[in-house]
């Protein structure tokens, strides 16, 4: 006797084969319109209208399409795109489109390292050191640009985040209070639609007890906190490379919950960011943490986490933590 054949379409959940092709294609037709860039949320509405589906249902589609492995071994429900796509934040990206993404991110690093050169034109150039710092505070200030983008890509797919605000802040260039106060890089963590936890990253070119003595000072007034350094080899084996260059500090690191993101030097200056380890939460102080506020406050109304000033000058209460 021949197999059996039924007509019946298998649950979302298991197989997901029925609905992947379907999903592959709303992505590139809605690709194609919309000019190379689509929302995951609309994307999601989008099965929800056209596949039926229901948003739960839709939402773990979207969830599979972001996290589609290219360079691995699809499983046997997920064919493999006959058309090339990238996430990033909130949207769904045309290989075109991302590419636009990547040179944007190249030019606001450059001009980031160009405005070093221009703040630091009247240090006297004989002094011996002033080569080097020059360089390092150049390429850290490159690096600050790449580790934003990689902070709004993490972040910036929460379902909490609301329409058109950003989640990751250069502050590098701004030094406001005392030295370890001077964060680099201002996240945004949406855990929900009503609560948003303040993110504080230290950036350095190197793993050094110095940075994570400046990124564990910061607990004191972020939500989570992130330490970011250049790493050599692949990243894949980066904890193993921070760990063999100080096991003890290393050790520390993750002991007191700082997150890690590593930072592998590419072609063309480029550098490529991932997590090694994602940062607890910090028990802050609370005038600490409602100083820091104050302090990016600008930014933290920008991401619509806080609202504007009062006209007498005092802020609007923040009722959103």
């Amino acid at each position: 006797m021949g197999q059996e054949i039924t007509t019946e379409v298998a649950p979302i959940h298991d197989p997901l084969s029925a609905y992947w092709q379907v999903a592959l294609a709303t992505l590139e037709r809605l690709l194609r319109r919309e000019g190379g860039t689509v929302s995951s949320l609309k994307l999601s509405k989008a099965l929800q209208e056209e596949a039926n589906l229901s948003a739960e249902d839709a939402r773990y589609l979207v969830i599979l399409l972001r996290d589609f492995d290219f360079d691995g071994e699809p499983s046997t429900d997920q064919a493999r795109p006959s058309f090339r796509y990238y996430h990033y934040g909130r949207s769904f990206l045309s290989e075109e489109a991302y590419h636009r993404v990547e040179e944007k991110t190249a030019h606001d690093a450059d001009r980031a390292a160009d405005e070093v050169d221009a703040e630091s034109s009247d240090i006297d150039q004989e002094t011996p050191d002033v080569p080097r710092t020059r360089r390092n505070r150049r390429e850290e200030a490159r690096l600050v640009k790449y580790v934003e983008a990689a902070l709004e890509d993490l972040y910036g797919d929460s379902e909490g985040v609301p329409e058109g605000a950003n989640v990751a802040f250069d502050v590098h260039g701004e030094r406001r209070g005392g030295e370890y106060e001077n964060v680099d890089v201002i996240a945004i963590d949406w855990r929900s639609e009503s609560i948003a936890e303040l993110v504080a990253v230290e950036v350095k070119l190197e793993f050094s007890a110095r940075a994570v003595q400046q990124a564990n000072n910061y607990r004191r007034f972020a939500d989570r906190t992130w330490i970011a350094t250049v790493v050599s080899g692949r990243l894949e084996n980066a904890a193993l490379t921070l760990a063999s260059q100080d096991r003890r500090l290393f050790d520390y690191v993750v002991e007191q919950g700082i997150g890690i993101l590593a930072c592998r030097r590419g072609r063309g200056g480029s550098y490529e960011v991932v997590p090694v380890q994602w940062p607890r939460r910090n028990r802050v102080h609370r005038l600490e943490w409602a100083e820091f506020i104050e302090r990016y406050r600008d930014y933290f109304e920008e991401a619509q986490v806080v609202g504007p000033r009062r006209e007498n000058g005092y802020p609007v209460t923040d009722t959103w933590r």
